[in-house]
């Protein structure tokens, strides 16, 4: 649809909170998209095709209907689709990748829902030349990955904790929107080779704070204060941390460390150029620290997404990114990222089982 832009999970949130304004829809009682959880969206509205005479044309709501009704209107040139139309093509395209990302709940056994779920919000970035917006956002993912690892907690996703704060919310409404009780807020301001970290961990409800505490390093300990600011939201929560430890997946270099949080920005800006460039950056992080496993892993990812939408068409690219995933497993067994980068690429390759199994 965007030629030379790669269309992610940021993009669905972002164009489907963009349609509902457009279409001043409200999320709570839907009169055009409606959210089904944990599978995607569905067009509830009437749509027609209109021809150039102002003709209309009922359409299903069938998305191979609505696919084929499109495609012949595009063969014959004859025919446009009104804005409906071109909504309920979208939100049939973001359906089957929601669906299609997420394996089938047939047969799944109930599980015990975790005790505390929390969102860490995107960290603001107060450094001196307001430059450093992929370091506060990359500190801020790497913080959730850590907190991901601590028995007991539920950590919300990243594009739906930055939707809610990106929408100027009050904290009781951003609980209630991604469903947790707590969210971690902070601040990041970085000027030359040292680092300085704010953290908070609020109650969602009552907006009041339950932990505070401000960190300054110097660049090289950051994965020491990650630790830290863990640690310490896990004690304010008065959890076990049980096995819980420094992951291991991760670099003391920190070039190799800057390198990599860019390399993340990259993956998200979703455009040839960044994914390249991105690429790029993340193969100098392995190069610089040969047993930087999430640096290994986010390549991975970003060199099958070339390849996968035709911007690397070298015969070894797909190779090259299961070699990288492996390595960056054997470093790292528990990586996340890892797995969904082989996951995709057995699935890109045919390989069902294998995919479903990553």
């Amino acid at each position: 649809v965007w030629q030379g832009v790669v269309v992610g999970t940021d993009s669905v949130y972002f164009v489907i909170s963009q349609l509902r304004k457009a279409l001043d829809d409200d999320k709570r009682s839907p009169e055009y998209i409606e959210t089904i959880p944990k599978r995607g969206y569905r067009l509830i509205a009437d749509v027609a095709l209109q021809s150039p005479d102002g003709d209309t044309k009922p359409v299903s709501a069938d998305s191979n209907r609505i696919e084929s009704d499109y495609a012949e209107s595009a063969a014959g040139a004859s025919r446009r689709l009104t804005m409906l139309a071109g909504v309920a093509l979208l939100v049939v395209a973001i359906g089957y990748q929601l669906r299609s990302a997420e394996p089938a709940s047939e047969g799944r056994e109930p599980t015990t829902p975790d005790p505390v779920a929390i969102a860490v919000m995107p960290f603001i970035d107060l450094s001196p030349e307001q430059d450093q917006g992929y370091f506060s956002d990359g500190v801020a993912e790497e913080l959730r990955s850590y907190l991901a690892r601590i028995p007991g907690l539920r950590i919300a996703s990243r594009e739906p904790s930055l939707l809610a704060r990106s929408s100027d919310l009050e904290t009781s409404d951003i609980g209630q929107r991604l469903g947790v009780s707590k969210l971690v807020e902070g601040s990041v301001r970085r000027d030359g080779e040292r680092i300085r970290i704010a953290a908070q961990l609020v109650d969602s409800a009552s907006g009041f704070q339950l932990w505070s505490q401000t960190f300054e390093q110097p660049l090289a300990n950051i994965l020491a204060v990650q630790d830290q600011i863990a640690r310490s939201i896990a004690d304010a929560l008065k959890l076990e941390l049980l096995e819980f430890a420094d992951p291991g997946d991760s670099t003391r270099d920190p070039r190799a460390y800057d390198l990599y949080l860019l390399g993340l920005q990259g993956m998200r800006s979703n455009s040839f150029a960044s994914l390249r460039s991105a690429a790029a950056k993340l193969a100098e992080a392995t190069r610089l620290d040969p047993d930087f496993a999430e640096a290994y892993a986010a390549g991975a990812l970003v060199t099958h997404i070339l390849y996968a939408t035709g911007a690397e068409t070298g015969s070894q690219a797909l190779d090259h990114a299961e070699v990288m995933a492996r390595r960056a497993l054997a470093l790292d067994p528990g990586s996340a990222r890892a797995h969904v980068a082989l996951g995709r690429i057995a699935s890109f390759r045919g390989n069902g089982e294998t995919a479903r199994a990553h």
